[in-house]
């Protein structure tokens, strides 16, 4: 985190600590892969949840985003995709996103990627914190 007036990143975790309160938007550019094929499309997400205690986490209301990883047998479906939510942090409060998925069997997840390609390694999930406060 650039500025550490706004929080702390644990990245041992992923959660984040607010130092104050934070009003703006959440932006989220993550890599997901579908890594065993199937003939049906299936349905990956994430969500934000707050917690003022690190014990006790609660979906941000209106913060769910979901994407559709298309079938037809294809294995390694990769899909990049960028996502924005609304967020007011009070001052203390414990951040993280979790994933979910619609199927356990199609080894669906955010993924990180070696350099290739004459480029730079990949992050599975780089998220922002735009604010007005």
């Amino acid at each position: 985190i650039p500025n550490a007036a706004l929080g702390t990143l644990d990245n041992a975790t992923g959660i984040f600590i607010a130092a104050r309160r934070i009003v703006g938007t959440l932006a989220i550019s993550c890599q997901v892969r579908r890594t065993t094929g199937g003939a049906a499309a299936i349905t990956w997400g994430f969500q934000v949840e707050t917690s003022p205690d690190g014990i006790t986490w609660t979906p941000t209301a209106g913060s769910a985003r979901y994407i559709n990883l298309r079938g037809a047998g294809d294995n390694n479906v990769l899909q990049i995709t960028n996502l924005t939510a609304a967020v007011d942090i009070p001052a203390g409060t414990r951040v993280r996103i979790t994933q979910m998925t619609d199927t356990s069997s199609a080894n669906v997840g955010l993924v990180a990627l070696p350099a290739m390609l004459g480029g730079a390694t990949a992050a599975g999930l780089v998220f922002s914190l735009i604010t007005t406060l």
